[in-house]
């Protein structure tokens, strides 16, 4: 015997679903109905889906839209590359160009370099024109607590501040001193579109000078008072509004600070201004010239103890 009969036999003896001999089995007439309907359906079954398949069909609905408001939101983003976002103007028109759609202005603009990536921030219409009705004088900035001012001149950020270097000449002029740099980072939210915003971290340098200030007398025995020591913070902001100075009695929260630096020995407003003077002719940049580069870079000047605060 083979080696195939031989496994044939061994499965057939393992069939667990054997089938009854056709001589122990009858046909009826019931069986024989049921079994014509049963093929005659499957027939008709593969027609039908057969058809289907090669037959193309089309159908239309007509829907009403549930929105009943006035005006729809259409939301674009396109980008114009040496164009200036003042020229840009933006109306909708029907399918057939002859009549002009009432509109919300709600969309912004933002400055982009010649790669297409963002470089300021983000503008409206009405922004924009107030901008520009600004004369230039005033875009120098105006005191309004002790001394402050920014630097931005016909609406491009230069690393410079005339009032600034005025201000560290009278320092100078009178032998003060800046004893400690102290460097926060706040982080601010930067829109990048209509509904969205960035965050944006802006670091700030504040450079501390002590004074001595004598007391006056008081008391019922008119005697003096111990002197007094006094703490004032020169505050610098390098962003997109240019060079800002202002002058504080108080520090920034701690939960801000980054680092700190003990001058030793202290640092001269003369020294100051000459490093302010070689980088005067840089303009803000998020990447290259930041507020980020502005403040390490100052942060580098001068000798002593720093400390490292996150």
């Amino acid at each position: 015997m083979s080696g195939s009969s031989a496994l044939s036999k061994t499965l057939s003896n393992l069939d667990q679903f054997r089938v009854v001999s056709r001589d122990l089995t009858r046909g009826t007439l019931t069986g024989g109905v049921f079994t014509a309907v049963a093929y005659a359906l499957l027939v008709l079954l593969l027609i039908a889906e057969l058809g289907a398949f090669l037959r193309t069909t089309y159908q239309t609905n007509i829907v009403m839209d549930p929105n009943e408001e006035s005006l729809m939101q259409i939301n674009f983003d396109i980008l114009m590359l040496d164009l200036p976002c003042k020229f840009l103007k933006l109306h909708v028109w029907d399918k057939f160009g002859e009549e002009r759609i009432e509109q919300g202005e709600q969309f912004h603009y933002i400055p982009v370099d010649r790669t297409g990536q963002n470089k300021g921030m983000a503008y409206t219409k009405e922004e924009i024109s107030v901008l520009e009705q600004v004369p230039p004088e005033s875009r120098m900035g105006a005191a309004t607590s002790g001394v402050a001012c920014c630097g931005k001149r016909d609406g491009i950020a230069w690393c410079q501040n005339d009032r600034l270097n005025v201000y560290l000449e009278n320092l100078a002029q009178q032998s003060k001193t800046f004893d400690s740099a102290w460097l926060y980072r706040e982080e601010l939210l930067l829109p990048i579109s209509p509904r969205a915003c960035a965050p944006s971290p802006q670091y700030i340098l504040l450079y501390q000078r002590s004074e001595t200030k004598d007391g006056a007398a008081g008391g019922a025995s008119g005697q003096a008072l111990a002197p007094e020591r006094v703490r004032t913070q020169l505050r610098l902001d390098w962003s997109r509004d240019g060079l800002c100075f202002m002058e504080t009695d108080r520090r920034l929260p701690e939960e801000l600070l980054v680092r700190s630096k003990v001058l030793e020995p202290p640092l001269s407003p003369s020294a100051l201004l000459s490093e302010l003077a070689e980088v005067k002719g840089l303009i803000f940049d998020a990447e290259a010239w930041s507020s980020q580069q502005f403040c390490f870079n100052l942060m580098e000047m001068g000798t002593g103890r720093e400390y490292d605060y996150r």
